[in-house]
């Protein structure tokens, strides 16, 4: 309990779990995410049911994709059905699709495709439904002021040759990828956003039909989705508030429709202070410039710029060429997924945290920057490696990395960087701490003789 960010996260993890025990076993028949389907179904290769239902916590479906850029500390996620958590531990942006009768969330289909576009960060989700195709595109870039936006588009194709008539939603949902994520308040714009618990969330590119928020109360979408007209505001005091845009749309055979949202991928500072009911004439011009600056970006051009950039990441390392397109393809994609990782400060690792003591991990990530010829960005991973940080040795460190494999981690990884980058100076800058590395490995061995 020496490290007190850390602690406070486990402690908020702990928490999280118990909340989502209360809450999500009691409500089955609403819509929540991916994890929770495969986590409570029997039938499910992902079952996982808990004896105790003090906690209930996703432990067995956490394969969903980081989005970044290297050197840049801010991250989204999204997961293996396309639901989108735009920062650390935040709610959720998700996408439904709805008849007459049914309302259906990708969470819930069994067949569905996500991949990686082109060797780059770009997360294509993919499915059939009955007469419809559906896919979903997003991707994280940062604008000229140096800000990190996520874009997402959603594109319906009618597959028949009969008229088509359904409704889509853009859904606000108080949940993410780890359990149940608190939303006191929702307050829809008629500049076509969201502020969530009064912060800029959500801007949408197309006009709504209709706009429901609603509290944990009053129910669910999945229940009263076909009831609810024009609600525009609303608080929770259970703060599982939530909230929908929908799309009424009628697709002729053959027909294309598209809606496409951008969320600001941080979490940004309130926009009011503590003690204001409501929001300033100054606090709202900034608001709305803040809207009509993110209307300005355009889908397309914005993936332009995209790809650009990371044409010119992946063009300053190395690559390989394999005879198989499918082990080709799962190259490429891990390359851009272990760049997306790099941050300012090392590389990102741990459960949406930066636990700076995941030697193993960060050791991991750093030896195949050393196979891709990355030796820029796996030398500045290694000066931000815990007995490596900041020029000196740090007692506390030493502590908390005193397992005797972690601190050889530290030797072995410098050395593997050596042999295939050839650069003495970093070698040189750390070698009287691999002697005392080996020093202190040498003391544990004597001391637990084992």
């Amino acid at each position: 309990l020496d490290n007190k960010k850390n602690s406070r996260f486990y402690i908020e993890w702990m928490l999280k779990g118990i909340a989502s025990a209360k809450v999500i076993p009691y409500r089955l028949s609403r819509i929540w995410p991916f994890w929770v389907y495969k986590q409570l179904s029997p039938k499910s290769d992902g079952s996982f049911v808990n004896c105790s239902s003090f906690s209930m916590m996703n432990v067995t479906n956490r394969n969903w994709v980081n989005l970044s850029l290297p050197g840049v500390d801010e991250r989204a996620y999204v997961d293996p059905r396309g639901l989108i958590m735009p920062f650390n531990d935040s709610w959720s942006l998700d996408f439904w699709l709805a008849d007459a009768s049914r309302v259906v969330t990708p969470a819930s289909l069994k067949q569905v495709q996500q991949t990686l576009t082109d060797g780059k960060p770009c997360v294509k989700t993919e499915f059939y439904l009955d007469k419809l195709g559906v896919s979903s595109e997003i991707f994280y870039h940062v604008d000229d002021e140096n800000k990190g936006t996520l874009f997402n588009r959603v594109v319906l194709e009618n597959k028949v040759d009969e008229e088509v008539t359904f409704s889509f939603y853009f859904a606000v949902r108080p949940y993410n990828l780890e359990g149940l994520a608190p939303i006191d308040e929702i307050v829809y714009l008629t500049s076509n956003a969201f502020v969530v618990d009064d912060r800029l969330s959500v801007v949408f590119d197309q006009i709504p039909d209709n706009v429901v928020c609603i509290n944990y109360d009053e129910g669910d979408v999945s229940e009263h989705f076909k009831d609810w007209e024009m609600i525009l505001k609303t608080k929770c005091d259970k703060h599982l508030a939530s909230a929908f845009v929908e799309y009424r749309i009628v697709l002729e055979p053959g027909q294309k429709k598209v809606f496409s949202a951008k969320m600001p991928a941080e979490n940004c500072s309130k926009l009011r202070r503590y003690y204001e009911k409501t929001l300033s004439l100054t606090g709202a011009k900034k608001l709305m410039n803040r809207v009509c600056y993110y209307k300005t970006f355009n889908f397309r051009e914005q993936r332009g710029k995209f790809d650009s950039l990371w044409g010119n990441i992946l063009d300053k390392i190395g690559s390989v060429e394999l005879p198989n397109d499918g082990m080709q393809k799962i190259f490429n994609d891990s390359k851009a997924h272990v760049l997306s990782f790099i941050n300012a400060k090392g590389v990102y690792v741990g459960d949406n945290c930066n636990n700076e003591y995941w030697v193993r991990e960060m050791v991991s990530m750093i030896m195949a920057l050393n196979r891709v010829g990355a030796f820029e960005l796996a030398g500045a991973c290694i000066e931000c490696l815990p007995l490596f940080r900041n020029g000196f040795f740090s007692k506390r460190a030493y502590k908390k990395c005193d397992q005797s494999d972690q601190l050889g981690q530290h030797i072995f990884v410098l050395f593997d960087y050596y042999q295939l980058s050839r650069n003495s100076a970093v070698l040189e800058k750390y070698f009287s701490r691999v002697e005392f590395l080996l020093g202190a490995i040498e003391r544990g061995r004597v001391k637990h003789s084992r």
